[in-house]
């Protein structure tokens, strides 16, 4: 919000009070301390496009619990478009494999650089916000351009903010004749929509050869 940010955490049975620290590189700075069944607070008075990062503990009367994982959000002023990046980490290609047989098989992402015609080719980017949070349901738009040229729009980002299309190339008939040309490629990134975000237009790339 403006000026603010509210953060929400889970109760933990048998908890008697929270406290809410700033995470400064790695330092801890307490915020509030809220005795009680409290799973919500307010952090206001702050200053918008500055990256505020919190945790939080739980304690008893005797102990106090290690910190959560933390979070971190930047406070907006109204009217202000939020941005998302696919910088970092940097696009990438590669393939599906599939391995075992039955119910034990298994298909994981593996990162490459070198394809064959016919292959299909995923070109993965990572859409994320100003305070590197993960956004979901992004769709990222994509220009290939080599000895052949493609314009790809990815499916919608996973909840880690994944974002992947494939390009499927051809392979030459049995006369070795026809097929995607070989060459140095270049899959660039030439839009993003995510509801409530803008995109950047930080320039973000990857290149990868076909045989």
């Amino acid at each position: 919000g403006d000026k603010q940010n509210t953060v929400d955490w889970q109760q933990v049975t048998g908890s008697t009070g929270y406290r809410l620290y700033y995470d400064q590189a790695g330092k801890a700075q307490l915020i509030v301390d809220l005795a009680g069944a409290a799973e919500s607070y307010t952090d206001i008075n702050l200053t918008n496009g500055q990256e505020y990062c919190y945790k939080v503990t739980s304690y008893t009367a005797t102990c106090e619990s290690g910190f959560s994982n933390i979070l971190c959000a930047v406070p907006t002023q109204p009217g202000q478009m939020a941005y998302v990046d696919v910088t970092d980490p940097a696009p990438t290609t590669g393939h599906y494999v599939k391995s075992g047989k039955g119910k034990t098989a298994t298909t994981i992402f593996e990162p490459a650089t070198g394809f064959t015609a016919g292959d299909t080719i995923v070109i993965r980017t990572t859409v994320q916000d100003e305070s590197n949070q993960a956004v979901p349901d992004a769709s990222v738009n994509l220009e290939i351009t080599g000895p052949e040229t493609a314009t790809l729009t990815s499916a919608p980002s996973d909840a880690g903010g994944i974002a992947e299309a494939t390009w499927q190339t051809q392979a030459p008939n049995r006369k070795g004749t026809g097929g995607t040309t070989s060459g140095l490629y270049t899959a660039t990134v030439t839009g993003v929509n995510a509801s409530g975000y803008n995109w950047d237009t930080v320039p973000a790339s990857v290149t990868f050869t076909l045989q």
